[in-house]
């Protein structure tokens, strides 16, 4: 037996009990279901019976029942709480005739297990009302369509191995599934799942999962799965090179490199913040791909022989690209010789295409997934922040161009010192206004301050839980807080100064170490 079949009949051995149990159990105490006539001699009492469209069918119920001859009453269907007709496991065919069709089965309406491993079912609908069902295995069967088992919300195992279905949306109703297998289906998508938090065991091996992201919530409840959600990109088997300040991975395919500007300077500058991968296609071309993760859009070469064949930016969102019209047909000619182009798609894209699918085939996350793990769980030292002992904080400090884009911010805990806030952002705003923004975490509030090169400034409060804002001082009696901050950011479409300047800290947390003002206190130091 497979190991995947010991499998399914270890837990089907569990919920179903032993195979040898009998099948039928006492009647439930409604009324039999009959059918009365009436004629002017005799009175008589019909039981309803149970009748079958598939043969194979109804030689394994009557088999698992043990009754081979006679009706099969309405009666003795719902007396029935769990029945094994897996066509490996049942002998009473010989010639191992699958079951195909289901009809019949809605009459058994008090079924606890049922198992149909193995059969050649497409369609569920006499299941539908089956609302008993708290174990039920199609492993091995062709399903086309879920939406029957939508209402059995009391199941707590469902094996759908070998799937076909195209559309899984019905599983999200089912809120008490505990064991749950998809392997080798054709699920793609796996938000109906996202929702399922009485889960404890999914398997999705060999199906052609696109992105793992939607069980982030649910991951952690999983006792045993067959998949990994990495976290970090140490768990993907990356490894940090100090001297470059580069990530490597390398496969049997291809290698890809990722780098961020809070792990040091790259060795060129066009380097920075991307991930880039490279590979030889065919003819011995080697092509080069790279997300850039802030910017959100891919740089494509190629080489051959050692020459420079193409080099471009393209920006899906839009299909725009920085190349030169007048070379475009000789780029679109490297790129057909090298890889297929699919039909009616874009050549420019299609190195894009082959980065994304490289991606989803070796890590089962998309590119800006990737981008956005750290390399290892995060510090705030491996955020780029280091020890200011003097000044009992941890600083970090990102020079841009011009000084315009300089950013300097600071952790601070209790234990290291004393100090009036817990975390503070400090950046120039123009070449005359600067601003700081400080962040204290008992009071929930942040604390916004610009000054000006006169030693003029002005400051507020600002309650992240309520919205609320107090002024503090400004040091022009002519003006407002509200009035000398509108100055200072010179922008007519800034609506609202108060949340405008709270933004500024907390985007540029998120945007620079993919993670909220809370959290990013909560760090160890990492020392």
């Amino acid at each position: 037996m497979k190991p995947h079949d010991i499998l399914i009949t270890a837990l089907l051995t569990i919920i179903l009990t032993a195979c040898s149990a009998p099948a039928v159990t006492t009647p439930p105490s409604n009324p039999v279901a009959e059918v009365t006539t009436t004629s002017s001699l005799v009175e008589t009492t019909m039981p309803l019976i149970v009748t079958f469209a598939d043969p194979a069918l109804e030689a394994m119920i009557r088999g698992s029942m043990g009754k081979t001859e006679g009706d099969l009453t309405l009666a003795e269907a719902q007396a029935v709480t769990r029945m094994n007709l897996s066509n490996e496991l049942q002998n009473y065919i010989s010639e191992g005739t699958p079951i195909k069709d289901l009809n019949g089965l809605e009459n058994f309406t008090n079924l606890e297990t049922l198992d149909l491993s193995n059969h050649a079912v497409t369609d569920l609908s006499p299941l539908r009302g089956l609302s008993k069902l708290t174990a039920l295995s199609l492993a091995g069967n062709p399903v086309v369509d879920l939406s029957p088992l939508a209402g059995l919300a009391d199941l707590k195992l469902l094996i759908l191995t070998g799937s076909q279905a195209p559309d899984y949306s019905a599983l999200s109703n089912l809120v008490n599934l505990q064991v749950l297998l998809l392997d080798d289906s054709t699920i793609t998508d796996l938000t109906p799942l996202a929702g399922l938090t009485n889960l404890r065991q999914l398997y999705l091996a060999n199906s052609p999962i696109e992105d793992l992201s939607p069980l982030e919530t649910i991951y952690p409840n999983l006792v045993q799965k067959d998949f990994t959600i990495a976290t970090t990109l140490a768990e993907l088997g990356f490894r940090l090179d100090e001297n470059t300040h580069q990530a490597y991975y390398d496969s049997e395919e291809a290698s890809f490199t990722i780098h961020h500007a809070a792990w040091g300077p790259p060795p060129f500058e066009w380097d920075e913040n991307i991930i880039r991968t490279s590979m030889y296609v065919e003819g011995d071309y080697k092509l080069s791909v790279g997300y850039y993760g802030v910017h959100k859009v891919y740089v494509c070469q190629m080489n051959k022989d050692g020459e420079q064949l193409m080099n471009y930016i393209y920006n899906p969102n839009d299909g725009s690209s920085n190349l030169d019209p007048a070379n475009r047909s000789s780029v679109e000619q490297v790129i057909r010789a090298a890889m297929d182009v699919k039909e009616g798609e874009d050549a420019l894209f299609a190195p894009v295409r082959f980065f994304i699918e490289s991606l989803k085939n070796t890590f089962s996350m998309t590119p800006e997934k990737l981008f956005a793990l750290p390399y290892e769980p995060p510090t705030l030292k491996n955020l780029g922040f280091f020890a200011d002992k003097p000044n009992a904080v941890y600083l970090y400090e990102y020079r841009g161009e011009s000084v315009v884009n300089d950013v300097n911010m600071e952790v601070h805990r209790p234990e290291w010192g004393e100090k009036e806030f817990d975390v503070r952002f400090f950046t120039p705003l123009s070449d005359e206004y600067r601003i700081v923004i400080t962040w204290h975490a008992a009071d929930r509030k942040f604390i916004a301050g610009v000054d000006d090169n006169s030693q003029g400034g002005a400051s507020f409060e600002y309650f992240s839980d309520t919205g609320e804002h107090l002024d503090i001082w400004c040091s022009y009696k002519d003006k407002t807080v509200e009035e000398y901050f509108i100055k200072a950011y010179n922008d007519p479409a800034i609506e609202d100064i108060y949340q405008h300047s709270v933004d500024l800290m907390v985007q540029y947390i998120r945007d620079t170490f993919g993670m909220t003002i809370e959290e990013l206190y909560a760090l160890p130091a990492g020392e």
